[in-house]
Parts: C-alpha cells; structure tokens; sequence
C-alpha cells in the first residue's frame, strides 16, 4: 500500500478517537483540579477567620486582667510586654474555635504611656485587636503586622474606633476564602451590570440584615451549623454554574437575598469573638458593614478586571479560566460541606 493510501485509511480510524481525547483530557484535568483543591485545602483554615484579641481590665494601680484569645488554626503570636510587667500562671480554654488564656499581669507601674510589642503578625498574616478598659472609656486598637507595636494611652475616640471596625471588615472579606468564592459566583452567574446592582444589593442587604440580628443578640444560631450551610451555599452556586445558561432559573436576587441572610451570620461570628464596644456599639457595627462592602467591591472590580484581561487574550482563555473558578468552587465547598458536616456529628 502506497503513503497516500495509508493515510486515507488512517484519517477513517482517527477521527473518531481524536474526538474523543479532548474530552476524555478534559475530564481528567477537572477531576485533578477538583481533588487537588481538596487536598490543598486541608491545611487550611476552615473555620471562620477572626483578629486575636487582646483584652485588658484593669485590677489596681499596675495590675491587669488579661484574656488572650488566638484562634485554633492561628499560629503563634508572641506579646512582649514593657519592662517590669510579668505575667502570671495561665488558665486555658477553648471558646468554639479559639484558645483563651487567662492570667494576671503585673507591672512596676501603669501601662498608660507605655508600648507592647506583638511578634509574629506578618507570619500568622493577621491582626490583633487590643482592648483596654478604663474607669471612663474602653480603649480599642487594632495591632497589625505593618505597625506591631501599640502605645497605651488613655485617650479614646469615636473616630478611632470606626476606622479600626472598618479596617476589620475589610480584611476579614479579603481573607475570608469561603465569602470570597460567594462572590466569585455571584459575578459568574449574573449577565449584565444592572442585574449584577441587584444581586450585590440584594447580598448585601441580606447579610446586613443578619449581621445586625446577631451581633445584638437578637437570634442565636449554632457556628457550626452556619458555616456548614456557608459551605452548602457555595456548593449550590457552583453546580448551577455547571449548567448551561438556560438552566440556572430565574429570580437571582431572591437567591442572592437568601445567601445573604446566611453569610450575615458567619461575618456576625468575627463580631462575637472579639466584641463590640458599647459606648460607640452602633457606630462600629455599621463600620464593620461598611467594611465588608468596600472588601466586596475591591474583589469585584478585581474580577471583572482579571476576566475583562481574559476575554481580550482570547475567548477561550476567558472560558477556560471561568471553568477552573467553577471547579475551584465546588472542590473547595465539597470538601468544606464535608469537613463541617462531620463536624456537626461530633
């Protein structure tokens, strides 16, 4: 048989396995993604992500009592305390997903005026919120890996305070990796500008609405089974973005709304862990808020510029890049759904 007719008979055979490879390399790739992203995210933090918190109550002239509350998946923070100050023995517990350490610190003389230095911020890539309470006001500073050092003074402000709150909220929707890929999601699924206004409204009004509800103690609801159905909300947003267009239903905003309402209850857990300040309690929940919203809004803008970058190399770079987020999605929230399902079991 001459070349010409060797490769008459090939081209009959091969196109039908041809066909198939892509498919066949496609599938594998994505189940690989999937269960990398599973491994990947045992270490970690699966839990709610919150600042450590610093709480000091004065017990005399240079005496304090001291809760350290660092959360279980935190590493090690060092405080190193002015010259004359000792700490006492400690008393340790756990506090849903934090350790607390309770002691006595005794120093030569008052704090006021003086400097606390906290190692360790930019490793543990966290932030410590220092509270200190006085005979007329509670003094609140959030300590991060940019400035370690704090200064006690007895100075307070409200402003302080709100910028301090507003930090908070900015970094707790940065570094939280499960709100994040919520609002991935969110931007995949909306087509448009003005229906992508309505679903962030339509989140952000809903986990407002909660965030408030719980942090006042208004409703009580179980961390566990919140950051369960956290998981759970994300799962569910990743298989409709498996589907095709056609199929992911109508009323977005409602199912946004919804979303919302359960996301509010995990932010309002941060709130929890380290407290509100009660002379200026409305004032840093709703900087906390507004935090939140500036967060969402930079991780929104940074999307559509990544994906806008995308769509110009070429069409299927765009495609390719929102199949891996919606992969990345749901191995991340199976895995999560099942970490914090066995945890309610337990």
């Amino acid at each position: 048989m001459d070349s010409t007719k060797q490769t008459a008979a090939l081209c009959q055979v091969c196109p039908r396995s041809a066909r198939t490879l892509p498919g066949q390399f496609m599938n594998r790739t994505r189940l690989i993604i999937a269960l990398l992203l599973c491994w990947c995210s045992m270490p970690a933090v699966a839990h709610k992500l919150a600042p450590a918190l610093l709480d000091i109550t004065p017990q005399g002239d240079s005496d304090y009592s001291i809760l350290w509350r660092l959360g279980l998946q935190t590493p090690p923070l060092t405080l190193q305390w002015p010259d004359g100050c000792k700490e006492g023995p400690q008393t340790i517990s756990q506090q849903g997903t934090a350790l607390d350490r309770r002691y006595t610190l005794s120093c030569d003389q008052a704090l006021d005026g003086r400097t606390l230095n906290i190692e360790g911020l930019e490793a543990a890539r966290t932030a410590v919120l220092v509270r200190l309470h006085n005979a007329q006001n509670t003094q609140q500073t959030l300590v991060t890996a940019a400035n370690p050092k704090h200064r006690f003074s007895a100075r307070h402000a409200s402003d302080s305070v709100v910028l301090e709150y507003l930090v908070l909220g900015i970094e707790h929707i940065l570094i939280g990796l499960d709100h994040l890929l919520l609002v991935l999601g969110l931007f995949l699924i909306t087509h448009g500008w003005r229906a992508l206004a309505a679903n962030v409204t339509a989140f952000t009004l809903g986990h407002s609405i909660t965030l408030a509800a719980v942090s006042l103690d208004a409703i009580r609801v179980p961390s566990t089974w919140v950051e369960f159905t956290i998981a759970a909300t994300i799962l569910a947003l990743a298989l409709s973005l498996s589907r095709k267009p056609a199929n992911r239903g109508g009323q977005q905003w409602l199912i946004f709304s919804i979303f919302g309402l359960i996301h509010g209850m995990g932010f309002a857990g941060v709130l929890g862990d380290i407290g509100l300040p009660k002379q200026d309690l409305l004032a840093a929940l709703l900087a906390f808020n507004l935090g939140i919203e500036v967060g969402q809004l930079a991780f929104l803008a940074a999307l559509a510029a990544l994906f806008a970058l995308a769509a110009k190399i070429h069409k299927q770079v765009n495609k390719a890049t929102q199949t891996l987020a919606v992969y990345s999605m749901g191995g991340l929230a199976s895995f999560w759904c099942i970490e914090r399902g066995l945890s309610l079991l337990n």
